[in-house]
């Protein structure tokens, strides 16, 4: 029982942390849906191949950004 005290008030004094690495991970997550989302889309399947290759560089840019916010 006084572990789950200790883990209890160790966990609301960081909680400030803790959300900001939550809001973080959310954001992240849903930048990857809807890049990956954007594949499926039937507007993007009628683009150009020229506006396709371009998507295609902004997923993949954006996978690295997510990549590199999520190593620090």
């Amino acid at each position: 029982m006084m572990s789950f005290k200790l883990a209890f008030k160790n966990m609301k004094k960081n909680m400030k942390d803790y959300v900001i690495y939550f809001i973080t991970l959310v954001l992240g997550v849903a930048i990857f849906y809807i890049f990956n989302s954007m594949d499926e889309q039937q507007a993007a399947l009628d683009l150009s191949t020229s506006k396709q290759q371009w998507l295609q560089y902004m997923a993949v840019t954006s996978l690295q950004h997510i990549m590199v916010v999520r190593t620090l």
